[in-house]
């Protein structure tokens, strides 16, 4: 089972298109639990980004902004299967560890981990028990899904 692989079908995201922290909060944060923003929060994307990264894809894709700024515990993704495609613009401190596990509900072994280096293109299989742990300040990432 592959739970997180670097790909290098796609391409560094240029500067110009990347918005910075405070642009990217006011954007429209859309993920189904709004109290959660201040651990973790999905925003919007401009256009511009959609449409480059749009690209890169043979079928319509979703792209935003994610923000984690404190330990995730282990879940799976809301509303979310397979895969998703991440690019890390802050790895929101020097330890950070994505985690897989073998259960949400009872969690007894640690089946992969990885710290997750910046700005390198990857997926990770978000329909197994994940966490991430080490988050010292915002982990921001650009991440996209395949659009259903």
């Amino acid at each position: 089972m592959i739970y997180y692989k670097e790909v290098d079908f796609l391409p560094d995201v240029p500067q110009e298109l990347i918005n910075s922290l405070e642009e990217i909060e006011s954007f429209e944060n859309v993920f189904p639990y709004p109290e959660s923003r201040h651990t973790y929060a999905s925003y919007k994307v401009p256009r511009i980004l959609q449409n480059y990264l749009q690209e890169f894809f043979d079928y319509p894709v979703l792209v935003r902004y994610q923000i984690i700024r404190k330990n995730l515990p282990i879940h799976v993704d809301v509303g979310i299967t397979g895969i998703k495609y991440n690019y890390i613009l802050d790895t929101g401190g020097e330890n950070v560890i994505t985690k897989f596990w073998d259960s949400v509900d009872n969690p007894k072994k640690i089946l992969f981990e990885v710290k997750i280096k910046q700005r390198f293109w990857h997926y990770l299989n978000i329909e197994n028990p994940h966490n991430v742990v080490g988050v010292e300040k915002p982990r921001v990432s650009i991440t996209v899904r395949e659009k259903k």
